[in-house]
């Protein structure tokens, strides 16, 4: 699986964690993004604009989950 995959399935994760509110869960795949981002960040495919566009998206999902946590 490459790095655009990874973070797809993590995304995914995510999402079906924060819709479940599996705080737990989501601590876990946060260490998980943390290190697949340092991944990407020194991989060959940083310039890769696809990556940059799912990194984005991760960056997003992160605003959402930081507010679910908020009001949680």
């Amino acid at each position: 699986m490459n790095v655009i995959q990874s973070i797809n399935a993590l995304k995914a994760s995510l999402q079906e964690a924060l819709a479940q509110q599996d705080w737990e869960a989501m601590g876990e795949l946060d260490r998980r993004c943390r290190a697949l981002v340092a991944e990407a960040a020194v991989g060959d495919a940083s310039g890769d604009p696809a990556l940059r566009e799912q990194l984005e998206e991760l960056s997003r999902l992160y605003v959402v989950l930081q507010q679910a946590a908020r009001t949680e």
